[in-house]
């Protein structure tokens, strides 16, 4: 069972963007019964990853989230939100699932911005095991070139899933696999009905929550078109949940 606990991280020192804020304010209205337990360098020892370590000081702080969301998930259990989510309804149907993981609209992969899990879930130990020892800088063309290793959480959660269990889509909760060697994955309007590339959204009455794909992780050139949609937004976010 997932507990009534949502994990979220904010590594950096500035404050949190008018159109975070809206987000966190919707997931305090819709579930109002939950812990919310922010994650910073505040309360997680950087230092007990080197993946967290490197990618944290080289200011990639979305990479280093993406160890620490799953140490939360795995120590704790609950659900891990970005801080780009908006939350539309309660979660509290799915908390009797032993996980819970979407599709991604765009590319039919997995959405690690909503995740939620309980306690000592395996898939997330393979995928602490996958980043505890492995290094965030690359060895680059020439012997004095290096790069960021930028392969992103939900294309490792892909090959962990066909790695060390059998993937399974479904369409409802009723069709959820209980298997241990089975990882269900819900239809990409649960989670995900936002486009990462067009921003359209597609929200059905099953719709949890929304990825509005801030994109912290991209190059300037794609970050500062990212940011403008996003932006686009931010007005409806702001009149929507009565926001100055």
């Amino acid at each position: 069972m997932i507990p009534k606990i949502v994990h979220y991280c904010w590594l950096s020192e500035e404050p949190y963007p008018d159109g975070i804020q809206a987000c966190i304010y919707s997931w305090k209205k819709y579930l109002p019964d939950y812990e919310f337990k922010l994650w910073n360098f505040n309360c997680f020892d950087i230092n007990s990853s080197q993946w967290v370590k490197t990618a944290f000081y080289a200011g990639k702080y979305a990479f280093a989230s993406d160890y620490i969301r799953a140490y939360a998930l795995y120590h704790y259990g609950g659900i891990y939100l970005d801080c780009d989510v908006e939350v539309l309804k309660s979660f509290n149907d799915l908390l009797h699932l032993p996980y819970f993981i979407g599709k991604e609209k765009s590319e039919s992969i997995i959405e690690a911005a909503t995740l939620g899990f309980e306690k000592g879930h395996p898939l997330m130990k393979h995928l602490l095991d996958y980043y505890q020892d492995r290094p965030f800088y690359i060895k680059g063309k020439s012997e004095y070139n290096w790069d960021f290793d930028i392969q992103v959480m939900p294309f490792i959660m892909r090959n962990l899933i066909n790695q060390y269990f059998s993937l399974k889509e479904i369409q409802t909760i009723d069709e959820f696999d209980f298997s241990p060697k089975v990882i269900s994955i819900f239809p990409v309007d649960y989670f995900s009905p936002k486009s990462y590339e067009t921003h359209e959204l597609e929200v059905t009455p099953r719709t949890y929550s929304i990825h509005h794909f801030s994109g912290s992780w991209l190059k300037d050139s794609k970050k500062k078109m990212r940011k403008f949609k996003w932006y686009r937004f931010l007005g409806f976010f702001c009149k929507k949940y009565r926001m100055s």
